[in-house]
């Protein structure tokens, strides 16, 4: 049973925002983006967020047109501010325009009788391409062939996610806040130098969440109110836990290689005498012959 705590982290927003987008005709893909903006923007307390397709592709399973679309759509729309249009080696920077007078999206009339439904198609102005095509006959949302696709498009995008500096640097402060129950806001700019430090030093993704676990893990306070309260003491924690195993392992197999070369060398044991070829007992010493006096 899934443990759903707001101690476990939760996204601040306003009431009004909440109430407000249900009055516009937003689709279903756009609803969708919508969330992944308000969590890595309100969700971290900032005002905008890298948002790279891969990432939208990710947590909206939509293909990589439709999420390109989506997010133009949303752009042109001014339901989304763009900082930064980003290039094919930086991801755009969004953030959420929350003065929603200045929305350009169609909004229901009062006593229309209009209702939102999951299969509704896009009716902010552009064309069709920005919808997920789903219809009233399909009960999954997206047919075999495109939860196949979705699937290629994950497995190819998880390695790319993984070294890419914002989604590796987002994804630790995320596994850090929850082990520290910091909850929805965001950590200090002094210890985001120490998160990029950490991914600057060649650890690992995989390898930095499994020690900053085993860090938390092993801690031992002293007292009541004695925790981690910060992110540096994990980077030195990870750090030095990462390059010991690497040290450990180099001077193993160094170990290993020297110990093949002197067993070799030595398959004969020699015996050394201690004085000449005598082994064993020393020789009594001869007394001098007594001569007998006349």
């Amino acid at each position: 049973m899934a443990d759903v705590q707001p101690e476990n982290g939760y996204t601040k927003i306003a009431n009004e925002l909440l109430e407000v987008i249900q009055d516009f005709k937003f689709s279903q893909n756009q609803l969708k983006l919508i969330l992944v903006v308000w969590r890595n923007t309100y969700g971290w307390n900032r005002k905008e967020c890298e948002l790279s397709l891969s990432y939208i592709e990710k947590t909206t399973n939509l293909d990589r047109k439709r999420a390109n679309a989506t997010l133009k759509s949303l752009i042109d729309g001014k339901v989304f501010i763009e900082f930064d249009k980003g290039s094919a080696t930086r991801p755009k920077i969004i953030g959420f325009n929350k003065n929603y007078d200045e929305w350009e999206i169609p909004k229901y009339k009062n006593g229309s009788g209009e209702t939102t439904t999951s299969c509704q198609n896009d009716t902010s102005g552009n064309t069709t391409t920005t919808t997920s095509g789903q219809n009233a006959t399909t009960t999954s949302g997206h047919s075999a062939t495109h939860k196949r696709n979705n699937k290629e498009i994950l497995n190819k995008n998880v390695v790319v996610d993984s070294h890419d500096p914002g989604f590796y640097e987002r994804t630790i402060i995320q596994k850090y806040m929850q082990l520290a129950a910091i909850g929805g806001f965001d950590i200090s700019e002094i210890e985001k130098i120490a998160v990029r430090q950490v991914r600057k030093d060649g650890v690992p993704l995989e390898k930095a969440l499994e020690l900053l676990s085993e860090c938390f893990a092993n801690y031992k306070p002293k007292h009541s109110r004695d925790r981690i309260n910060s992110f540096n003491y994990c980077a030195t924690y990870i750090l030095n836990r990462y390059f010991n195993e690497k040290e450990g392992e180099k001077y193993g197999q160094n170990n290993i290689r020297s110990f093949k070369r002197t067993s070799k060398s030595n398959t004969k044991p020699t015996t050394e005498p201690i004085f000449g070829e005598v082994v064993g007992r020393l020789p009594r010493r001869n007394q001098p012959t007594k001569i007998p006096m006349p």
